[in-house]
């Protein structure tokens, strides 16, 4: 019991109570500390960090722009190559085809002179 009643005189020597919501000394030199701060960082934070996020902007317009010009000339490329091989093949299977007609037309020639042959002998 004794402890109880030397912490109540204790608070009781305070002076009284403060009142928080009354703002003292304290309260306004910390918020001058944070104006300050706030303006520095505001004056020269703030701009290069704006100007290097417009740089970066741009980049990425500029990076996006070139990835669908590269796109187009890749479906050119490809659409040319394309029709180059169409025309290849076609021609491949031309040349094939009459290789073919010579190659028939020459064993037909030595086989109609190897039967005449035969029937020579």
């Amino acid at each position: 019991m004794g402890e109880v009643t030397v912490s109540l005189l204790a608070a009781e020597e305070g002076g009284g109570q403060s009142n928080f919501l009354v703002p003292n000394g304290t309260f306004f030199a910390v918020l001058l500390i944070f104006l300050i701060t706030l303006g520095v960082i505001a004056k020269w934070v703030v701009p290069p960090v704006s100007k290097v996020l417009a740089a970066r902007e741009a980049m990425l317009a500029k990076t996006a722009a070139d990835n669908r010009k590269s796109a187009e000339q890749v479906a050119a490329a490809q659409a040319d190559y394309d029709e180059t091989m169409a025309g290849a093949r076609s021609e491949a299977s031309s040349i094939r085809d009459e290789a073919r007609t010579a190659g028939r037309q020459i064993v037909d020639a030595k086989r109609s002179e190897a039967g005449d042959e035969v029937a020579e002998t």
